[in-house]
Parts: structure tokens; sequence; C-alpha cells
């Protein structure tokens, strides 16, 4: 050992940011990896929808993920490798070769619509599909959001949530829709 040499510099009271990111998970271990990061004290996000099935003798109500495969978590940069850590996870969700973030106002909007409108949610993928226009919905429980559309039909609004390349198909009247345009006037 030098004597003399630099030693490394704590610095007290520093808190690290965490950041949403989303994981990618096994097939249909969203919940129980959910569960088992919680168990680890890590803050993870499962969003989940009631989905009504049909059974061979009656009907039954059932919670599923909202996004097959992916959940979210909030962490910072080093819990990273503990999450990759744990059973179930595959890995995390990549744009570019970096980890995909999602801001916390992007969380509480998707709990927001759920609540809101938990039983006319679907996922479908938009991977074969172009993206849309901008829209602003202007009545009912989700009054202000914006997104992107690829389809306006009948009572469904496909928006689309481009971070994780899905979309939500919304059953809303295209009255409580209107189009923004590029120059950020509006038209219905």
């Amino acid at each position: 050992m030098i004597a003399n040499a630099p030693q490394a510099v704590i610095k007290s009271g520093f808190t690290p940011v965490k950041s949403w990111m989303v994981v990618y998970t096994r097939s249909n271990w969203e919940k129980k990896t959910s569960d088992i990061l919680k168990a680890q004290g890590i803050s993870s996000y499962c969003p989940l929808i009631k989905v009504r099935k049909k059974w061979a003798d009656r009907y039954k109500t059932l919670e599923q993920p909202l996004f097959k495969s992916y959940l979210f978590v909030q962490i910072t940069m080093a819990e990273q490798i503990k999450v990759l850590q744990i059973s179930g996870v595959i890995g995390f969700v990549k744009h570019c070769n970096v980890p995909v973030s999602v801001s916390g106002t992007e969380i509480e909007r998707i709990k927001s619509i759920i609540m809101a409108n938990n039983t006319n949610l679907e996922i479908v993928n938009y991977k074969n599909f172009s993206i849309g226009e901008k829209i602003i919905v202007n009545n009912g429980p989700f009054i202000n959001q914006e997104g992107q559309i690829k389809d306006i039909n009948g009572s469904t609004v496909l928006m689309v949530l481009e971070q994780l390349g899905c979309a939500l198909i919304l059953k809303i009247s295209q009255s409580n829709v209107t189009r923004i345009m590029q120059n950020h006037s509006i038209l219905n």
C-alpha cells in the first residue's frame, strides 16, 4: 500500500436516484416475480386487470397482468444486478441497448387508467402497425390524457404506449376524443 495515497471519499447524505424501469419476465411469472421482488425489498408494480373468462359451466372473473411478461421496478442503477438475480426475471427491456425507464407520471397514468376502466382494457402488440395521430381525451375518466392512436373504430380508441411497444384499447366514445395536429391546433 502506498503511504499518502488519496482515499476514496464517501459523501454522506447522498441518496441515489430511483427510476422506474421495465423488466421482462418469464411467461406467466409477472405476479410471482413481483411478489419475490417485494419480498426482497424492491419496489415493483405489476398492473393487473379483471378479465371475465368463460368456463364450461360458468363465468369467472380473474386478475391477469395488463402487460404480458412485463412489470415495473423502481430502483437505483446499483440495484439492477440484484433485480437480474431474481427468479423469473429475464432482463430489462432495452432501447438502443439502454434499459428503458418510465416516468413516475406514466406509472400513475397507468394506475389511473386501470382504476377508471378496469374491465374495458385490452393490450395489443402494435409492432405490425404504424403510429398514428396524437389525441387528447376531452371528456370522461381520461380527461386531458394525451396519447398516440392507430385507429378510432366505433367505441374503441387504440392508444399507443411507445416505451413498451404495445397499445391500450379503450372503450370510449369518439365524441370524447379530439385529434391534436402537429402545429398544436386541435381538430374534432
